[in-house]
């Protein structure tokens, strides 16, 4: 009989991966093939995880089986690691690192913010901008 502990402790790694690689669970579910909802079932417990299925989420991840599993059991909880230390793990998976997002100056957002404002009727274009602050 399969240990649950263990179970969930491979699900929630998979889950972690397929949100870092840039899917959603429902990206996942129809490349696969299943219904709505099927991987929060098996993630959840409701739903035995099966090792085809490991495999099959692995290949749409890019990842071996062995780098998957070689940094599986050096994890005993994936969820106690902090986002570094998940970074370090998957690193050895090869999995590429997410980008950071843009960075905007002050200016560059207040401009966006008021643009969209005047579009949404909230301002016109002949209402006095709010003055900015002194840095």
């Amino acid at each position: 009989m399969a240990d649950p502990a263990e179970s969930v402790r491979i699900t929630r790694l998979l889950e972690r991966l397929i949100r870092f690689g840039g899917l959603s669970i429902r990206t996942v579910e129809a490349r696969l093939g299943l219904s709505n909802g099927t991987l929060r079932r098996i993630f959840s417990g409701r739903i035995k995880l099966k090792f085809d299925l490991i495999l099959d989420i692995l290949e749409i991840l890019e990842i071996s089986p062995r780098s998957f599993f070689k940094v599986a059991y050096e994890i005993e909880d994936p969820e106690s690691l902090t986002s570094e230390e998940l970074l370090n793990h998957l690193r050895k998976l090869g999995l590429p690192e997410a980008t950071a997002p843009p960075t905007f100056q002050r200016s560059e957002m207040e401009s966006v913010v008021l643009e969209t404002l005047e579009r949404l009727g909230l301002m016109s274009g002949g209402q006095k901008r709010p003055k900015k602050p002194k840095t």
